[in-house]
Formats: C-alpha cells, sequence, structure tokens
C-alpha cells in the first residue's frame, strides 16, 4: 500500500512537471493578449470622439459594401437570360398575402379563383404570377385535385 501512494505522488509530480510548461505559455499569451486590448482601449480613448464617430462609420461602410459586392456576384455569370427580378409590386402584395391566408385557412376553391385573377392581370409581373401559380398548384394538391 505504501507503494501505490508512492507511486500515484510521482505520478502526479510527472504529470505537473508536464503540464505546467504550457500553462505557463497560455498565461504569457493572455497577459499579452490583455496589454494588447488595454493600449488599445488607451489609444481610442486618447483620440477625440468626432475621430472614433468617424473610424466608426468607416467601418460600417465597408461592411456595408462587402455585403453589397457579395450580393452583386452572380451566380451563372455564363448565363444568357437576364436573372429575372424577384419582388413583388405594392399593389400586388395584398393579393399574394391574401392567397397565403387563404390557403392556410383550407380554401381551396377560393385560392384557385383569387390565382387565376392574379394570373389573368396584365399588371402582374413574372414573379407575382409565378407565385400565384406555386400556391394554385399547392391548394389543388391539397383539395386532392390531380386532374
Amino acid at each position: 500500500m505504501k507503494h501505490s501512494k508512492m507511486r500515484h505522488s510521482l505520478l502526479a509530480v510527472a504529470v505537473a512537471v508536464l503540464v505546467m510548461p504550457g500553462q505557463a505559455v497560455l498565461a504569457q499569451q493572455a497577459g499579452e493578449e490583455q496589454s494588447e486590448n488595454r493600449s488599445g482601449r488607451a489609444d481610442a480613448r486618447s483620440r477625440v470622439p468626432s475621430e472614433r464617430a468617424r473610424e466608426r462609420t468607416e467601418a460600417r461602410g465597408s461592411k456595408q459594401s462587402e455585403k453589397a459586392g457579395a450580393a452583386r456576384v452572380e451566380q451563372y455569370p455564363q448565363a444568357t437570360r437576364p436573372a429575372p427580378a424577384a419582388k413583388a409590386t405594392a399593389k400586388m402584395s395584398a393579393k399574394l398575402q391574401k392567397l397565403i391566408t387563404l390557403l392556410d385557412t383550407d380554401k381551396p376553391a377560393e385560392v384557385r379563383a383569387l390565382a387565376d385573377e392574379i394570373l389573368a392581370n396584365p399588371a402582374a409581373n413574372e414573379y407575382e404570377r409565378s407565385f400565384a401559380a406555386q400556391i394554385a398548384g399547392q391548394a389543388s394538391n391539397d383539395a386532392n385535385d390531380v386532374a
């Protein structure tokens, strides 16, 4: 029993010796990061508030331009047709919303009638027509109207 306690003690010391240098390095790195953060805060405090506001505005502007640049990247740059504008007009958005509401309330006949009205409307754009056709198809499927 005396030997097993000694073995455990030696094992604990060996593990501590192996782990301690890594802990020291981590503690040193953490200390360096904290001192860098403190010096960065001191620099920020020493600047005039208008300079800080200008820097924040520039940072926001660069983030927004990055987002806009990412949105402008075309997924298929060699496509031969122009990409459709996927937006509903303000005039038709109320009808499209009503179409969804009717679909949610399980009124397939009314959905089909409103969808047909949107499809026949010459003021509806491609997005609105395709949306109405898709909802009409869902309503037909829900009503088991496969003909």
